[in-house]
C-alpha cells in the first residue's frame, strides 16, 4: 500500500506543478480581472512577487497530492472499469468536489464569475491528468 501511495502522491504532485507552471500562461490574460479583485488576492503575488507565496502553495499541493493518493487507493476498487478509467472517474469526483466549493465560495466572495471558471476549468484539467497519472501505478 505504502509504495502504491507514495509513487501515486509522486505523479500527481509533479504533474500538479508542471500544470501549474503552464496555467500562469492563461492568467497573464486574467491580469486585469485579478487587478480589479485586488483585495482579495495576497498583494506580494499580484506584485509580481510569487515567490514570496510560493511556500505556501507548495505546501498546499503536498497536502493535496497525499490526500488525493490516500483516497484513490480507498476508492479505486469501487469504480469500476479498467485502471485508467477509473483514474477518469475518480478525476471527475474529485473535480466534482472542489467545483462544488467554488460554487459555494463565488456565492459569499465577490470575485468575477470568469476567475471562479477558469480554476474550476484548471482543476478538472489538472484532476483528470493527475488522476490518469496515479491510476496508471495501479496497473497489473
Amino acid at each position: 500500500m505504502i509504495k502504491k501511495v507514495g509513487l501515486g502522491f509522486i505523479y500527481y504532485f509533479v504533474s500538479s506543478v508542471l500544470l501549474s507552471v503552464l496555467a500562469s500562461l492563461p492568467d497573464r490574460i486574467f491580469h486585469g480581472v485579478y487587478q480589479s479583485h485586488d483585495h482579495f488576492f495576497r498583494g506580494e503575488g499580484l506584485a509580481g512577487n510569487q515567490g514570496a507565496i510560493q511556500e505556501a502553495w507548495f505546501v498546499q499541493k503536498i497536502i493535496f497530492a497525499l490526500v488525493v493518493a490516500v483516497l484513490y487507493h480507498h476508492v479505486r476498487k469501487s469504480l469500476s472499469g479498467k485502471e485508467w478509467l477509473r483514474g477518469i472517474k475518480f478525476a471527475f469526483l474529485v473535480w466534482s468536489m472542489i467545483s462544488s466549493t467554488y460554487l459555494g465560495l463565488w456565492s459569499i466572495l465577490d470575485l468575477s464569475a470568469l476567475i471562479w471558471l477558469w480554476w474550476s476549468f484548471y482543476f478538472l484539467i489538472n484532476s483528470v491528468i493527475g488522476s490518469l497519472l496515479l491510476s496508471l501505478n495501479y496497473r497489473k
